[in-house]
């Protein structure tokens, strides 16, 4: 219990700097500010994996004893970071999406920190609801790590079939459903959700476009969470690395915003990385897969896709 106090105690530290002094302000993070914020999030969630080691390997606050956890620092850690790297370079696809999101919106580049801000803080909350609910499933019905596995092979697929469009946001049920019911005026008001007009409280395009963003990623969750559930049960290793790959999301996407099209076989290789974890939880049970192993080989798959990207861009 203890761990969970103190992981909470850092997470709303963070959160707290991530609002209060890494992003001051409203305006749109520059190139090199958000390469910088990124750099420290991904530093603290790869260091974070150094206390997982330790935490294991000495069984800190009584951690790593319980059946079914993994018993050593070294196991502990090479399934901290390949979920930490499953659930980062998923989210980077879903940010391509969000991406596609504020340009239908128009949404100004000003106001979309603070959808992806908001929108970080409903997923902190959606994704620990949607893994301790995992957790308890999985330990309670072991048959159900087929189900998910078949899951993660159907988003595989369904990736695949999607193209770059296959998102119709005018006819998502949840926006044809607001817009008919919800009064909600046609312009911006700064960075607000809401807005007084007439003496009466209006809804503004900014909130639609954070309902559309959470109810986007709620759905990729249901990729991404199955898919760390082949890497480990452990409910502290599957929430401590979904939130720290998620955690610096904002300043990815001010990263990456302006150079998505580079990235023309990452899709490709998320694929793949979901291929390889089905079959992983699929045949678990006969042919079990060594973390260290998996590890290498959705390591392999992601550098793979960013130099053949790269490779094919300059070509």
């Amino acid at each position: 219990m203890m761990i969970w106090v103190i992981f909470g105690a850092i997470l709303i530290g963070m959160l707290a700097i991530d609002l209060g002094i890494m992003n001051k302000g409203t305006q749109t993070l520059t190139t090199k500010e958000a390469l910088r914020n990124s750099i420290v999030w991904v530093s603290i969630g790869l260091l974070f994996g150094v206390f997982v080691y330790f935490a294991y390997e000495r069984n800190w606050f009584g951690i790593g004893l319980h059946i079914g956890h993994p018993h050593s620092g070294a196991t502990a850690l090479t399934q901290y970071i390949s979920g930490y790297l499953v659930e980062l370079s998923l989210s980077v696809d879903n940010l391509f999406v969000f991406a596609l999101i504020f340009n239908y919106f128009k949404v100004p580049a000003q106001s979309q920190h603070r959808v992806l801000f908001w929108g970080i803080i409903i997923a902190l909350l959606l994704r620990g609801l949607m893994i301790f609910g995992g957790v308890a499933l999985v330990n309670r019905f072991h048959w159900i790590e087929y189900g998910f596995a078949m899951i993660i092979i159907y988003s595989a697929y369904r990736m695949w079939k999607s193209g770059d469009d296959g998102l119709d946001i005018e006819q998502m049920p949840m926006v044809i459903w607001l817009r008919k019911w919800i009064r909600m005026v046609p312009f911006f008001k700064e960075d607000h959700f809401f807005t007084k007009e007439g003496g009466k409280w209006h809804a503004t395009p900014l909130f639609l476009t954070f309902l559309v963003v959470n109810v986007v990623d709620v759905v990729f969750a249901f990729d991404s969470i199955p898919a760390i559930f082949a890497i480990t049960h452990d409910e502290f290793l599957i929430f401590t690395s979904n939130i720290f790959a998620i955690l610096g999301l904002r300043s990815l996407y001010f990263l990456l915003i302006g150079m998505m099209e580079k990235f023309t076989h990452l899709k490709t290789a998320l694929i793949v990385i979901l291929l390889f974890i089905g079959i992983k939880m699929l045949i678990n049970k006969f042919l079990p897969i060594p973390s260290g192993l998996a590890l290498i080989i959705i390591l392999t798959i992601l550098v793979a896709g960013v130099i053949s990207s790269l490779s094919h861009k300059e070509s």
